[in-house]
């Protein structure tokens, strides 16, 4: 018995977007076979997912190149040294 995608993504508090790309999937060919791998009944037609993978492909191309040069080296932090109360009566 297998359960419909629309009750999977429901049940899991995900949208198809999100689910498409945790999983990496680019193409509803690929959502198909995944449906098809989990048992699942892909009751989403291709129209309604276009919009998904479109913006996920747009999503995953980066903008801007991060510089690694500019970061700051993480300082180690330390802690004072707390001083040993000396008793006013040695022997």
């Amino acid at each position: 018995m297998s359960i419909n995608l629309t009750f999977f993504l429901s049940k899991n508090k995900i949208s198809l977007q999100r689910l498409c790309t945790q999983f990496n999937l680019t193409t509803y060919t690929m959502l198909e076979d995944f449906c098809n791998n989990k048992n699942i009944k892909c009751n989403i037609d291709i129209d309604a997912s276009k919009g998904v993978f479109e913006s996920s492909v747009k999503d995953s191309k980066p903008d801007k190149k991060e510089d690694k040069n500019e970061e700051k080296p993480k300082t180690r932090r330390r802690s004072r040294k707390s001083k040993t109360k000396k008793s006013g009566n040695v022997d």
